[in-house]
């Protein structure tokens, strides 16, 4: 009772007493909460430890898988380059017209365009498709002597003609203003399926066929979403390649200035 009022008691004695109190148990509860603190560390420890087991034990799995995967897609990659010589079919390639920089970004709710520094002057014409080093990035839709306007992918007035690259299933691709696309006219028999990658189709005369645009990230009825693979949001450097009715006009020319129409496959 007596320390209890004397707590309620705010008398400079009372205070100094408080004051000398705590200064004598301080070091007391220091050394005290050290084995606590101690045992909260290795129980830490152990959580973190048990964490990473599980997570080698996974990525081992996963990587096991990756490399059956890739002695897959190296027999077949080679099988197909034999049935490619004996058939003496040609590899489709995309002539590469200009390298620009990104020098300006229209952005709105209505429009979705860049601007690059290349035009007509270095051979950038409207309706030539362009990439950047992951995917496609869309195509030019004015272009002046030094620069041109580029249409991206994901503008409402954009239509890519794609296919699954798994089933080659055709669909399009169409731009909402929004950071997804979306993918209609896929034939009803179409068996989508979420991480899907989509490539372009080469129907139209514009895009090379087996450009990659992006993965299935949803599907819902009648609603099948689509994300981009390439650097939409900061663009820096782009390719602008000859559209694939120019190639297939000039026939291949194997140089310094042509690239394969199937760009890298990021994984989803």
């Amino acid at each position: 009772m007596v320390m209890l009022v004397l707590g309620r008691v705010n008398h400079p004695v009372v205070e100094r007493m408080r004051a000398n109190v705590i200064d004598v148990t301080s070091p007391f509860l220091a050394v005290l909460s050290r084995p606590i603190d101690q045992i909260d560390a290795a129980m830490d420890w152990f959580g973190t430890v048990l964490t990473m087991v599980s997570e080698n034990s996974r990525l081992k799995v996963e990587n096991e898988r990756l490399r059956q995967w890739q002695a897959a897609a190296l027999a077949l990659e080679r099988e197909n380059e034999r049935l490619r010589i004996q058939l003496n079919a040609p590899v489709l390639m995309s002539k590469r017209v200009a390298t620009p920089r990104v020098i300006g970004v229209a952005g709105g709710p209505f429009v979705k365009s860049v601007m690059v520094n290349a035009g007509t002057r270095q051979g950038v014409m409207r309706d030539f498709p362009v990439v950047d080093e992951r995917g496609l990035v869309g195509r030019v839709f004015e272009a002046g002597a030094y620069s041109a306007r580029v249409l991206l992918i994901t503008d409402l007035n954009s239509r890519v003609p794609v296919r699954i690259q798994r089933t080659g299933d055709p669909a399009i691709a169409r731009g909402r203003n929004e950071t997804l696309l979306e993918m209609s006219f896929l034939p009803h028999d179409a068996d989508p399926q979420i991480g899907d990658a989509i490539v372009t189709s080469g129907d139209g005369g514009i895009f090379s066929p087996d450009i990659l645009v992006g993965h299935i990230i949803s599907i819902e009825t009648g609603d099948i979403r689509i994300r981009p693979v390439s650097l939409l949001d900061r663009l820096e450097f782009v390719q602008v390649l000859m559209p694939l009715s120019r190639v297939l006009q000039e026939g291949l020319v194997s140089d310094e200035n042509t690239v394969p129409a199937t760009l890298e496959q990021a994984e989803p």
